[in-house]
């Protein structure tokens, strides 16, 4: 049975990651180059609200 953590968090070496310098910093870039672009967090243009 699968506690309510989520899949990956189970893993030690993804307990790590996020303390990790970086990746902190990575995840700094993608927010930047995503901004630039005008994406949501998932890729997708923010002019698009829905997926109907």
């Amino acid at each position: 049975m699968r506690s309510g953590k989520a899949p990956l968090m189970s893993v030690p070496s993804m307990n790590v990651w996020p303390n990790c310098p970086s990746w902190k910093r990575c995840m700094e870039i993608r927010a930047r180059l995503m901004e630039e672009q005008d994406l949501q967090w998932n890729g997708v243009p923010k002019r698009y609200r829905d997926f109907y």
